[in-house]
């Protein structure tokens, strides 16, 4: 495992940033042929958030895929069996921290950001950000939920990199 360099993250989140809304949907499309699981997974986990969070979620697993493009030389599918197992992975570590759910929440997904922290801290900004043409700001759910979902979506991608 080797860290996503901060200049890859960052250029990604560039690059996806100045998309126009056609190429983020093609680019939604191309993700569908090559990780169909993940995306499942980050729509069906979506349906959950509220409006401005789904859009958010959308945006950022696009940035998030866009890094790993960059920086594995061989980016192999997630599986639904892999998928899983990372996902009841976090699932036991927020559980374990439960006694006060914002922080297990918080907590579980910065145990999490130390195999890619350039990534996650791009996803934390992501989370707490205004967005830029409403100013609004995600909720508390909707931020723990999607810190959740994300880093499913790292650790997922991360067992399917090869550098």
């Amino acid at each position: 495992m080797t860290i996503i360099p901060e200049d890859i993250v960052e250029s990604a989140c560039r690059e996806v940033e100045s998309l126009p809304k056609g190429e983020i949907e093609r680019r939604i499309a191309k993700i569908g042929e090559t990780q169909p699981v993940l995306l499942a997974f980050v729509s069906a986990a979506s349906k959950q958030l509220g409006r401005e969070a789904r859009k958010r979620a959308i945006d950022m697993f696009v940035a998030v895929v866009c890094m790993f493009d960059k920086h594995c030389a061989e980016l192999n599918t997630v599986g639904i069996e892999s998928l899983e197992r990372v996902r009841d992975r976090i699932e036991v570590s927020r559980l374990a921290l439960s006694a006060d759910e914002e922080a297990a929440n918080e907590l579980a997904a910065l145990a999490n950001s130390k195999y890619q922290p350039f990534v996650m801290k791009y996803i934390a900004e992501a989370l707490i950000s205004r967005d830029f043409h409403t100013g609004s700001h995600l909720t508390v759910d909707d931020i723990g939920k999607l810190s959740i979902l994300m880093t499913t979506v790292v650790n997922a991608l991360q067992e399917k990199c090869r550098t």
